[in-house]
């Protein structure tokens, strides 16, 4: 998006166009930050797009990404920035740069929020409010601390945020998480160590392409057996009425036809796409046998559907009339059928070994669990607090969470 929006402000300016750069320092919900192009109009006005997207569009995507402060690159220096860098404290590279300016307010309703400095550093001369970047702590604005206290202004709301300090190259979070509710109300998360609850974990990040494309993808797809190769004789074991969420599924089948090929296939336009199937017998035996199917693009073949990996799947090379199965080892009757569609690769996976954190003045571990299900379950967690879930055996994206009314609530 850096070299997108440079490119399309030198396009504009060329033809007389009044343009800049407008940029969020960091998304809220999500690692990293994003550049946009913004169009300036006559009446003080202003339009911003992205590359490729309609006025109004600075995603280029379907998801809602939240935005804590929104900045504008401008020609002239700020000069409240150079009077901040002539204090002589050491800032974060963000606020060593002059040459922008705070625009959030054109974007969404802000709310100021003040956070109490503990004493032992109150000598400092700024503070940073943070947003989590899956990883860590990240600074978006600053405040200068007064009377042992420092004011945040014109922040996004319906976001968690962290209050910091800048000691030695690196942020020195204080306080508690606060949160700045969608109403401008600001809560706080001082942890209750005294009342215990119990997590039930469903992922570890939330699913940002719930909207996507894909999601119908298997709406109207149908499982099934047949004792001919060519499915020319078939019965339905089940279809799928859904609009799938990136996670694992689980059907029973009460008929007890035993078959000697067994399929998913497809609905119309769909190119059949499916991560991963499993079949299973009465007594709950996975079954096996010789991958059968039509044919797929090179890297999303049949076979990939039965490797384990939930990343990987089948993309037939045609939209409709296609099929993904086994050929069983052993005619058998189908008690249960588990698959899981396109997806992240963010849910709970059996086998792999989780740890969850809580915030504490620092992340704090509540012990670490193989997964033996789709949902992990821990039993007597610190509550009103933030959470964070690890998955120690592979992946990167984490994200933290609430837990409220028994569902995890991202922020």
């Amino acid at each position: 998006c850096r070299e997108e929006s440079a490119y399309i402000l030198s396009l504009l300016r060329m033809l007389g166009i009044p343009s800049a750069i407008d940029f969020a320092p960091h998304w809220a919900n999500r690692s990293q930050g994003h550049l946009w192009n913004v169009l300036l109009k006559p009446d003080g006005g202003y339009v911003p797009f992205y590359m490729g997207s309609k006025p109004g569009d600075t995603t280029n995507a379907f998801h809602q990404y939240k935005k804590p402060k929104v900045y504008r690159r401008q020609f002239e220096a700020n000069r409240a920035y150079i009077n901040n860098l002539k204090k002589g404290e050491q800032m974060p590279p963000l606020f060593q740069e002059t040459d922008y300016t705070d625009v959030s307010r054109e974007y969404f309703e802000v709310a100021d929020v003040m956070v109490e400095v503990p004493k032992a550093l109150r000598h400092r001369k700024f503070a940073y409010i943070c947003v989590f970047n899956n990883k860590e702590w990240v600074p978006v604005h600053l405040g200068e601390i007064k009377d042992g206290k420092v004011l945040f202004t014109d922040m996004g709301r319906g976001i968690a945020y962290m209050a910091a300090v800048y000691q030695y190259g690196e942020l020195r979070p204080f306080g508690t998480p606060i949160i700045i509710e969608e109403s401008g109300e600001v809560k706080s998360f001082p942890i209750n160590k005294t009342k215990k609850i119990t997590l039930n974990l469903n992922r570890k990040y939330p699913f940002l392409g719930k909207d996507d494309f894909f999601n119908y993808r298997m709406l109207g797809g149908r499982f099934q057996g047949s004792n001919v190769p060519d499915f020319s004789e078939v019965t339905d074991i089940y279809t799928f009425l859904e609009i799938t969420e990136g996670r694992w599924y689980e059907c029973m089948s009460e008929n007890n036809t035993e078959f000697k090929y067994v399929r998913y296939v497809g609905p119309k336009g769909s190119s059949c796409n499916i991560n991963e199937l499993a079949f299973y017998d009465r007594i709950g035996k996975k079954l096996t046998g010789k991958i059968i199917g039509t044919d797929g693009y090179e890297g999303a073949t049949i076979d990939k559907v039965f490797d384990g990996d939930i990343l990987t799947g089948f993309n037939a090379r045609t939209a409709d009339g296609n099929w993904v199965g086994l050929k069983l080892t052993t005619p058998s009757s189908i008690g249960k059928i588990r698959f899981i569609p396109r997806n992240d690769g963010n849910c709970i996976e059996i086998g792999d070994e989780y740890e969850l954190m809580y915030w504490d003045g620092g992340w704090k571990s509540c012990g670490k669990k193989t997964a033996v299900a789709d949902t992990l379950t821990y039993n007597n967690i610190p509550s009103g607090v933030l959470y964070l879930l690890h998955n120690n055996t592979k992946g990167s994206e984490e994200r933290i969470f609430t837990y409220e009314d028994g569902k995890q609530i991202w922020w």
